[in-house]
């Protein structure tokens, strides 16, 4: 079965979210039934408004302002993947491809490759049918506009006033006569106009005319009007969902009770409110279009009854507290989500939080036009570069992998390639061979980085983008790794924590079959390959394995922790590619590759698995470049 896109995955997930934050709402005006509608109406809103704000955009605001963005968090991740299975449901459908029957798998995608498409069109061509029907709705009330009649003086025009500043109402509301038998409601947002009707207004005397004309003046109060818009452009967008029309009766229903109850609360007699409303829906033989605030809105025989036998309860200040709490839980918590859920993501780019190291003396120059391949040598007093392009040199520096996208730079940032040679000071050599091998490659990565802004006159900076990534978890089955005490093991200075950056990938074994350590060690202490294809972890923390993984020709997105596992562990990967992750000016593996995918390696042999998902990523922004300058 084809594997669901990002983009399916998160309309499905923002439409599970809506859903369980309306039912939730439901639930809500159950329990204050007896309360101001003016509350169940603004919870309907906030439900309504919900399907236009994906928590996911929140959560994304909230990103930037992480504290946790270069470090690892103590906070145990798996909270956050019971949050995620919780609101992202959807997400556990798209699992990482797996090599075998390759081609039963593309024979079913070419079957079902009309369906995004074809879903599309339907989507769309709903929206439109929903927008066409508001259109044409909007066009006659246009219409009845421009047959109206502006009233500038009469007993009418000199209630509306006084209740508008009785009201306090911001804009002035323009009275016009119809020459038809709609009933009276407030059209336009901005500048409200009430349409009357003509020959309404004989029938009623004072009393009742205030009552009616309070009913509409509260309407513009309200806003009533504007939150019709967002609840119809929720309608338009969302056509399909059954749940988004039945919100849209409730906020009608609970919006004209509203009025009333405004409009007794303001001195009116209940029995002198109904007897206005009931004249003049005998006298209108046309009911207000959907997009007019008028005086029938919703069931005429309980607003009546409910009018006559008021059971309000006003909000107790626990009450109040409650939902203001509730209402900024909704919106702060996934903003807050998004500040502390930024636990470690493997690959992401190495930016020096302080002064970074250079060399003492560097030599650059043009590299030979014949020679191919970008090549990079390193020991402890000195750093070599071999016909390496500008962005070579910038992937490198920033832990930037061979594919990860940056923006900007001048247009020979590819074409141009350059050898380097450099070396350290004399004094920083021996302090250099006490430094970890992780340690060292990060000093030699911020070493070039002042090294290019040096000579190549570099500026960056970074922009958090909403990237795919995978997340490591737990499989189902349960995890196959075995904890291990190894502190006595450890070089003096190194920890997990040094493997935050993924350090080289791990170079096959050297002929004759002995084991060596990706670190260089004599003893395989973390990572190692004791086979052609055997990947061993003898007391490797996680963020050694993910700094692997991110590093794999296979893997072509960064990685985030979401395991919670914080020890050292044992274990033994059969069947994983040998060899160096392509340089960083390949493009990943070129051909088909025989081996296992490393998706069911490390399920069936770990109990781990990638799983899919969106995560707020830093992206390289590069401002300014020049040629080097000279020696």
């Amino acid at each position: 079965m084809r594997d669901l896109s990002s983009l399916e995955l998160a309309v499905a997930d923002h439409l599970w979210q809506s859903t369980i934050f309306a039912v939730a709402v439901w639930l809500m005006t159950l329990v204050i039934q007896r309360k101001r509608a003016e509350v169940r109406h603004g919870l309907w809103l906030a439900a309504s408004v919900k399907f236009l704000i994906p928590f996911s955009l929140l959560v994304w605001i909230g990103g930037p302002f992480s504290v946790l963005q270069h470090a690892a968090t103590d906070q145990p991740p798996a909270f956050y993947e019971a949050v995620s299975s919780v609101t992202q449901p959807f997400s556990e459908i798209a699992t990482a491809p797996v090599a075998s029957h390759a081609h039963e798998t593309r024979a079913k995608e070419r079957l079902i490759a009309w369906w995004p498409a074809t879903a599309a069109v339907v989507w769309f061509a709903g929206m439109a049918a929903v927008l066409v029907v508001w259109y044409l709705r909007l066009r006659k009330i246009a219409a009845l506009m421009r047959r109206s009649e502006p009233l500038e003086e009469g007993r009418e025009v000199e209630l509306l006033r006084s209740l508008a500043r009785q009201l306090r109402v911001r804009w002035r509301v323009r009275l016009v006569r119809l020459r038809t038998a709609m009933e009276p409601g407030i059209f336009g947002i901005f500048r409200p106009v009430l349409i009357w009707p003509e020959g309404l207004s004989e029938l009623l005397d004072d009393e009742h005319l205030e009552a009616v004309l309070a009913h509409e003046t509260v309407h513009v109060r309200r806003h009533d009007n504007l939150t019709a818009a967002l609840q119809m452009a929720v309608e338009a967008v969302f056509w399909f969902h059954p749940l988004v029309w039945w919100m849209g009766r409730r906020m009608v229903e609970e919006r004209e009770r509203a009025c009333d109850e405004a409009v007794v609360r303001l001195g009116n007699g209940p029995a002198i409110y109904a007897e206005g409303l009931l004249t003049a829906c005998r006298f209108s033989v046309e009911s207000s279009l959907a997009c007019v605030a008028g005086v029938t809105g919703a069931d005429l025989n309980k607003r009546i009854r409910s009018i006559m036998k008021p059971r309000i309860e006003e909000l107790s200040v626990a009450g109040k507290l409650a939902l203001a709490l509730l209402g900024s839980i909704a919106v702060t918590g996934p903003v807050a989500y998004g500040i502390v859920h930024r636990v470690p993501v493997y690959g992401q780019l190495l930016i020096a939080s302080g002064p970074r190291p250079s060399f003492a003396v560097a030599a650059i120059k043009a590299a030979r036009p014949d020679e191919e391949g970008c090549l990079f040598d390193m020991d402890s007093a000195t750093f070599t570069v071999r016909h390496c392009s500008l962005m070579n040199l910038i992937k490198y520096a920033y832990n930037m992998r061979p594919r990860d996208p940056s923006i900007g730079g001048p247009i020979w940032l590819n074409t141009k390639f350059f050898d380097i040679q450099a070396k350290r000071e004399e004094k920083d050599v021996e302090t250099t061979k006490h430094l970890s091998s992780m340690q060292q490659f990060r000093q030699n990565e911020l070493m070039l980085q002042s090294l290019l802004e040096d000579r190549f006159h570099l500026r960056v900076n970074t922009t958090t983008k909403e990237r795919e990534v995978y997340a490591l978890v737990i499989d189902k089955n349960g995890v196959k790794l075995k904890e291990v005490k190894p502190a006595a093991l450890m070089t003096p200075g190194e920890s997990g924590a040094d493997y935050d950056m993924p350090p080289p990938p791990p170079p096959p074994p050297p002929p004759g079959g002995a084991s060596a350590s990706p670190m260089g060690k004599a003893i395989c202490i973390g990572l190692c390959f004791t086979g052609s294809h055997q990947l061993t972890g003898n007391a490797a923390p996680m963020g050694m394995l993910l700094a692997w993984l991110v590093r794999y020709p296979e893997v072509d997105r960064l990685i985030v922790d979401e395991t919670g596992l914080r020890g050292k562990y044992d274990f033994v990967l059969n069947g994983v590619a040998a060899g160096p992750a392509p340089t960083p000016d390949a493009g990943g593996p070129t051909s088909e590759d025989a081996s296992p995918s490393i998706f069911t390696l490390l399920r069936e042999q770990l109990g781990l698995r990638l799983k899919p998902k969106k995560a707020p990523v830093q992206v390289l922004v590069i401002d300014h470049a020049e040629m080097p300058s000279a020696n």
